[in-house]
């Protein structure tokens, strides 16, 4: 926030509105629903249902690569809820018969979930980091009846659901590693660091590297944490400067001359028409598209590498 030029309450608003393809921080439909799909998101990777859902609402860019886990995504999401509400009525119709110590537990755990829960469903809650902290509540408020099933009776009925739940967490822990958690840290797999190391091939110390497009938003963070390149993503650099988004850029540009060095950008944003899977929604940021394209017309440019779809230019 700091350094981002926030002074006052109301930047601080704007500034949470334009983290969040400038939705403002207030509980609505479509933020609950946002909500909904990141605290899922959070139990079990969805790497076609989340886009897709938040490509409805905000128009984000998606691309469907499997319409088979898709559906299966969908199920999942339908079977977690289903359990979560199971859950919900056990205890409640069970609520007489539960000890002091278990009601001054659930009502601590409740405590602890309230503000992480708000907060997830009135800004920017499709994030999964939103929903951390409600994971070891989450998990406990699952295996809560499961536990007290196996406590209070010895019939095979009760015996079989507590398997079926503890076999439920091991199953959605391998989902998770294997389509998510592994390939993230293969580099071989991952679209970020491959990109950012293609990136680093063609760029010296010096540079500055200028990205845009929604599936460039990580690859200047591989970039400068791996490789040490300084750079942007140019709509969240429009988001933090606002007004002053132009004069900022020069006088970076400036900078990096001065001390010797290239600058690199994006060709997207010189074509007349974004790339399907880059492309931004003007509401969603503050300084539009073709605002940013004017800006970087300024300066000559030659046409430096390329690496896969991009065009990267160096500014003279």
């Amino acid at each position: 926030v700091y350094s981002s030029d926030v002074s006052n309450f109301s930047e601080f608003s704007e500034w949470l509105s334009s983290a969040s393809q400038n939705k403002p921080p207030r509980l609505s439909a479509g933020n609950f629903l946002r909500g909904i799909i990141g605290f899922t998101s959070s139990v079990f990777h969805m790497t076609e249902l989340g886009p897709y859902v938040k490509n409805i609402l905000f128009g984000v860019p998606f691309v469907l690569k499997s319409s088979a886990r898709l559906i299966s995504e969908i199920a999942a999401f339908v079977i977690l809820w289903i359990i979560i509400a199971y859950n919900a009525f056990y205890l409640f119709r069970v609520r007489r018969e539960l000890v002091e110590k278990e009601i001054r537990f659930m009502i601590t755990m409740c405590l602890w979930a309230l503000p992480p829960v708000i907060f997830g469903l009135i800004w920017l809650g499709s994030d999964t980091e939103r929903w951390l902290a409600v994971m070891p509540i989450l998990w406990l408020f699952l295996l809560i009846p499961v536990w007290r099933g196996l406590r209070i009776s010895s019939s095979p009925g009760k015996r079989l659901t507590g398997h079926i739940f503890h076999a439920l967490v091991v199953v959605i822990f391998c989902y998770n590693l294997i389509i998510a958690i592994a390939p993230d840290h293969d580099p071989d797999q991952n679209y970020y660091m491959k990109t950012a190391e293609a990136i680093n091939e063609h760029t010296a110390g010096e540079d500055f590297v200028v990205l845009w497009g929604y599936d460039h938003t990580f690859t200047g963070a591989d970039l400068t944490y791996f490789f040490r390149k300084e750079c942007i993503h140019l709509a969240m650099f429009g988001d933090r400067y606002r007004k002053d988004t132009e004069i900022k850029l020069i006088e970076k540009f400036n900078e990096v001359f001065e001390r010797g060095g290239r600058v690199f950008v994006n060709g997207r944003l010189f074509l007349d028409e974004d790339l399907p899977e880059s492309h931004y929604a003007d509401e969603e940021h503050h300084v539009p598209r073709e605002k940013l394209k004017q800006y970087l017309n300024r300066w000559e440019r030659r046409e430096a590498f390329t690496y896969q779809k991009d065009i990267y230019w160096e500014l003279k």
